[in-house]
């Protein structure tokens, strides 16, 4: 695989829950030996933040108190708000727009870029099995969107922290998600108690430490050449990158997007007691069925619809 010549790890950053996560958990795990500073060993690469003034001044202390690191720093301001929906609508919009911003300058710059978030977590060697992976025709790399409880979560990470670097393998993330899954993912399965009534993603168990995913909304986190984003006339308050700016690559085809249907590029979120309650309900097969089309039909793009016809698999083998 012929690397980019610089790769662009961007950061939204909003709030100072999200900085404290960053800090704690997403770089951590970034500067694992088999993370950033391999990746950087072939692609020379830049950390981009997306955020205000008081976490760039945490980020530059953090910064200064590892000393040598493997990348370019680049702060850049949060996008202002441009609309008056509720705040946990508001947050993820900003972030939407400051993706837009760095797809614009990787676009014009021929960078690659890697999407992250300051919730998630990327198992030890994420980037390195990603750089395996990656082949010729390669344009966008899409993962599952999965989450851990973070109030069950956190604590039992720590056992992973080192001086600098959060080191958790890919199989130990998979055993934590089957011990302290989020109810969110809990409530996707088909057999679950109560069904969610927004199925993005559905899950079903194909033993007790096994089990499958397919997602509507699958997660792009990496980019090796980004198309512009292009806002159509119908697009929604919502822009984000798995909605209709994938359906730009779809057009051209295909080919150039690979779904990681394994657990081997893994990267997990968090999710939290404050989110608003999940709407779930005691519905029966047939109903649950009705439900998922209508989902696929409904609230997707055809690249979504597209992406569902993928499984990926998620096992334990402890």
């Amino acid at each position: 695989m012929t690397f980019s010549p610089v790769t662009d790890f961007v950061f939204p950053v909003w709030g100072s829950q999200h900085t404290d996560l960053l800090l704690k958990y997403a770089l951590p795990s970034l500067l694992a030996k088999a993370n950033l500073p391999l990746w950087a060993e072939e692609s020379p690469s830049r950390l981009i933040f997306y955020a205000c003034e008081q976490a760039q001044n945490a980020l530059i202390t953090y910064f200064r108190s590892l000393g040598h690191l493997p990348a370019e720093v680049l702060f850049r301001p949060l996008p202002p708000e441009t609309t008056n929906l509720p705040l946990t609508i508001r947050r993820y919009h900003r972030a939407s727009l400051a993706y837009q911003d760095a797809i614009a300058e990787a676009n014009r710059s021929g960078h690659a870029l890697i999407a992250l978030t300051p919730d998630l977590i990327l198992a030890q060697d994420c980037l390195e099995q990603l750089k395996k992976q990656l082949h010729a025709d390669t344009e966008v790399v899409l993962l599952a969107g999965l989450r851990l409880s973070f109030e069950n979560a956190a604590p039992l990470l720590e056992k992973w922290r080192k001086t600098d670097t959060l080191s958790v393998s890919a199989q130990e993330l998979v055993e934590l998600l089957l011990q302290e899954m989020h109810p969110s993912l809990r409530a996707s399965f088909i057999d679950a108690e109560q069904f969610v009534d927004l199925p993005s993603l559905t899950a079903e168990w194909l033993s007790e430490k096994q089990f499958l995913v397919r997602g509507y909304h699958l997660h792009p986190l990496y980019f090796r050449h980004p198309l512009p984003y292009l806002k159509s006339d119908i697009e929604s308050y919502f822009p984000t990158l798995d909605g209709r700016y994938l359906q730009h690559y779809a057009r051209i085809g295909t080919a150039g997007l690979q779904i990681i249907q394994d657990s081997s590029v893994m990267a997990i979120s968090f999710g939290f007691n404050q989110h608003p309650p999940l709407r779930t309900f005691p519905l029966s097969t047939l109903e649950r069925q009705r439900l998922i089309h209508g989902f696929g039909q409904n609230n997707c793009e055809p690249v979504h619809r597209w992406f569902y016809e993928h499984p990926i698999i998620f096992a334990s083998t402890q």
